[in-house]
């Protein structure tokens, strides 16, 4: 089994294409990207699923895999109808694991230092001056949060594993 992780995949989310954050057809390349992870495997989306509930709805229900949800700053649905409607297994504000070895905490945004080793997080896309907007995350940074933006993985899943590796050789 192993864990993929995913953010802000805002899908239906045509504003985005408007503000040139986003090409049409990205919708396209994220489903092609979710639909490649094995029916064993684990999804954990860090939030901000998606504006069109009906091609959400169609797109996650679709999914083999267990899924977790760590519910972002536009996810405005009880917990219930994402597990209803999308097929979510697990819906959550943040959440914290032990993973080979690490004390990982799952968040949307950043989250203060609590003692983790790692907080994989996604919210401010592949923004290159994030905190501009939202001073108050900029109190709470510190080395041990990890960012992981959509627009920077191909709009595709990535691995956990690879995740960890790469934020530990920095």
């Amino acid at each position: 089994m192993k864990y993929w992780i995913i953010t802000d995949t805002h899908i239906g989310h045509d504003k985005l294409i408007e503000l040139g954050i986003r090409q049409i057809g990205v919708d396209n390349k994220i489903e092609e990207g979710l639909l490649s992870i094995p029916e064993e495997d684990v999804l954990i989306h860090l939030g901000d699923v998606g504006w069109t509930k009906g091609e959400m709805s169609r797109i996650f229900k679709s999914l083999k895999c267990k899924k977790i949800l760590v519910r972002g700053n536009h996810d405005k649905e009880s917990n219930n109808w994402y597990i209803e409607k999308c097929g979510f297994d697990f819906v959550c504000m943040q959440f914290r694991d032990r993973i080979n070895g690490y004390d990982i905490l799952f968040s949307h945004k950043p989250w203060v230092d609590v003692g983790y080793d790692i907080n994989i997080h996604g919210h401010f896309h592949n923004n290159l001056n994030p905190y501009q907007f939202e001073p108050e995350l900029l109190a709470i940074k510190n080395p041990r949060q990890c960012l992981v933006a959509i627009e920077r993985t191909e709009y595709k899943p990535v691995l956990l594993t690879t995740i960890i590796d790469s934020f530990i050789k920095k």
